[in-house]
């Protein structure tokens, strides 16, 4: 049950559980890159107040979400294709979050509603459609609304040669082949849909500790670990791990 079966089965529930038998206790809700420490640094910072809305592309069983409306009294939208994550979260977290178990693809966005959109590690922009997200997300936000996330692909520069065998990597861990699934052509998407303020962070040491985690967890499981190996491999001679923040 390697991430080749996970990514065909839309991330079951033995996916999740393999990813938090990796972490820390306090990051078992928050199997993306960096835990809360990254989520705390990265979204917390903001300014947000009970009148903001969020939207969460990747929400997973609502932790993030839960935090932020802790924090900042936000109401929301948490969005995941996993059932069962949705239904946990339904069931433990505020009626000021609406989550919903659908394909970010099929999810009709309201216009000028969202003060925040973000993804921790959001798969979906894997897709070569990913275009039609970044021109929802903008339609979506409010003036000044941000739209931020993180990923595990190369970062800005990437030579062609390197794309070429990023997308090796991805087909044997199961992904479609896609050569464009880099932050070059994340950014000339995001500039596309009307991003003008776009600011973007080398995340490649916070992934290669991330998947260095998920790797022990691997071994330690007897799971295939090959293709975390080879991305691993990849990262010591083209960073890989990206963070950008754009402003509408």
């Amino acid at each position: 049950m390697g991430r080749k079966n996970t990514v065909n089965q839309e991330y079951n529930d033995d996916y999740f559980n393999l990813l938090k038998c990796g972490w820390l206790d306090e990051d078992k809700d928050q199997i993306h890159m960096g835990g809360w420490k990254f989520t705390k640094n990265t979204l917390g910072k903001l300014r947000l107040n009970k009148n903001s809305y969020v939207l969460d592309i990747c929400c997973g069983e609502g932790a993030t979400l839960n935090w932020l409306y802790e924090k900042f009294g936000i109401k929301g939208t948490g969005i995941d294709k996993n059932k069962s994550s949705i239904s946990f979260a339904k069931n433990n977290y505020p009626s000021t979050i609406e989550y919903k178990s659908i394909d970010l693809y099929n999810y009709k966005i309201e216009r000028n509603k969202y003060d925040l959109i973000f993804g921790q590690d959001p798969d979906a922009l894997g897709s070569y459609k990913r275009q039609v997200l970044f021109d929802n997300f903008f339609l979506g936000l409010k003036k000044d609304g941000i739209f931020i996330f993180n990923h595990w692909v190369p970062y800005i520069g990437c030579e062609e040669k390197q794309k070429k065998e990023f997308d090796k990597i991805n087909i044997k861990a199961g992904y479609k082949s896609h050569i464009n699934l880099n932050s070059d052509a994340y950014l000339l998407g995001l500039k596309k849909a009307g991003f003008k303020k776009i600011e973007i962070k080398n995340l490649s040491k916070g992934y290669e500790n991330y998947y260095q985690k998920l790797l022990a967890s691997y071994k330690k499981n007897k799971i295939d670990y090959s293709w975390l190996q080879d991305w691993l491999n990849f990262n010591k001679t083209s960073p890989a791990g990206v963070l950008f923040k754009c402003i509408k």
